[in-house]
């Protein structure tokens, strides 16, 4: 095999959208676990400007992604650190969810939120959309000085042949009232 194909091969297997049958096992008891608890506090993504409040899971299988998002595996998980990236995918349309279907309308400097544990919004800034191949997902790529979270979605419709990241940097954390309804967050559209 050459070296060309061989590292397509390989960093293929880092995309989220082509997981293995170990990977969804690995979901699958995930999702029975997660239904068991109150789930839909764990983690919520709030991209505003194009209405969507979806839950965040952990992995990207089929299973996952059928029901909401994901934060890709072997990616940091956000918790407002210097240095740390984390990644959220999301089908973009699909006969059977539509999680990120409008994500391509996201501009740099727009915001979008995730919300954890009910109590605490991250809010980050667009600042990097760029549309990559498959093989080409680093899921490592971070900067030292900043907090990074990614929406990561196909791309272009319908063709899903390329992969569309969307970079936010984290601007500010905030504590909400458990309480607060969704659609009255003082967010930034």
């Amino acid at each position: 095999m050459s070296t060309e194909k061989q590292k397509k091969q390989n960093l293929t297997e880092q995309d989220p959208f082509s997981g293995s049958a170990e990977q969804n096992d690995k979901a699958l008891k995930l999702i029975e676990v997660l239904r068991d608890i109150d789930h839909v506090n764990a983690a919520i993504i709030i991209p505003p400007k194009i209405d969507v409040k979806a839950p965040v899971y952990y992995g990207t299988s089929h299973d996952i992604l059928s029901i909401g998002t994901g934060f890709i595996e072997g990616t940091a998980l956000p918790f407002g650190r210097k240095g740390e990236h984390a990644f959220i995918a999301g089908h973009r349309g699909t006969y059977y969810v539509k999680t990120f279907v409008d994500v391509g309308k996201l501009e740099f400097r727009d915001r979008f939120s995730l919300l954890l544990g009910g109590n605490i919004l991250f809010v980050y800034e667009v600042n990097e959309i760029k549309i990559i191949r498959p093989w080409e997902f680093d899921a490592f790529s971070n900067h030292p000085e900043k907090s990074l979270l990614t929406l990561f979605t196909c791309d272009p419709i319908p063709t899903f042949e390329n992969r569309l990241l969307i970079t936010g940097e984290l601007i500010s954390i905030e504590k909400i009232n458990p309480d607060s309804d969704l659609d009255e967050l003082t967010l930034i559209k």
